[in-house]
């Protein structure tokens, strides 16, 4: 039965995955990774990953999971649009700023740029020979929006380890602040240099959105080979659902 313990011990990693964290069974040793990517196009965007993630055996049989992570995007990025035998004037996000664009010259915004890090630390235990508890927290932020939330789950084995049953809550609080700031639908935005101070000042204030999330699964070994799983989500948000 060692392998199905193994395999058992897997699905609380895999329901606390899908709420943003990691949960480590107590018999995992210490670990920790390092990776980077560098991509780069030719006079286009240009994008640097890092992450790092460790996890780390504690006293009383608690595992500790941190991964940080660091994105960067910069160059010039396609706009959608496409050449033209005219001369072309875009706008950037939210109509911030316009661009333009010679004759026959594919759109792109030149001055596109992004930095984002993030944080992500849980804490798991066993409860009793049957139970796994875990709960965790997240950050991200960016120039231009900011994520927080929290997580914690429950998993316990049935049928000699064979089946697992689990329970995940999450929480989250969004934050968003679009480059130009929010437009009403349809609006012509040329008039908004008119708004008075007040107006002006409410269109560039951050948006928020709150985001709930709840996961059962079941996870069943059907043999040495074969791991069935079902998970049944429910997923709630109310605020600024807006993604300019």
């Amino acid at each position: 039965m060692k392998n199905s313990k193994s395999i058992s011990k897997s699905v609380a990693a895999l329901t606390a995955a899908l709420l943003g964290t990691t949960v480590t069974g107590a018999s995992a040793q210490n670990h920790q990774e390092t990776s980077i990517l560098i991509y780069s196009e030719k006079n286009r965007i240009r994008a640097t990953e890092g992450n790092f993630t460790l996890s780390k055996m504690l006293r009383n049989d608690y595992t500790l999971n941190l991964r940080f992570t660091y994105d960067g995007l910069t160059g010039a990025t396609p706009t959608g649009a496409s050449p033209s035998k005219y001369a072309q004037t875009i706008t950037r996000a939210s109509g911030g700023k316009t661009i333009s664009v010679p004759a026959g010259e594919h759109p792109v915004d030149n001055s596109f740029k992004d930095t984002r890090f993030a944080a992500e630390a849980g804490l798991s235990r066993p409860l009793g020979r049957l139970n796994t508890l875990s709960f965790g927290a997240h950050a991200s932020s960016e120039h231009d929006y900011t994520s927080l939330g929290i997580n914690g789950g429950i998993a316990r084995d049935f049928n000699r380890r064979n089946t697992t049953i689990g329970l995940s809550l999450a929480i989250a609080r969004d934050v968003s602040k679009p480059v130009g700031g929010y437009h009403e639908p349809f609006s012509d935005i040329d008039a908004e240099i008119e708004d008075d101070r007040e107006t002006r000042l409410e269109r560039f204030s951050g948006k928020k959105r709150n985001v709930y999330d709840v996961i059962v699964s079941l996870t069943q070994v059907m043999d040495r080979q074969t791991l069935l799983v079902l998970n049944l989500s429910l997923n709630r948000a109310n605020g600024y659902l807006t993604d300019p």
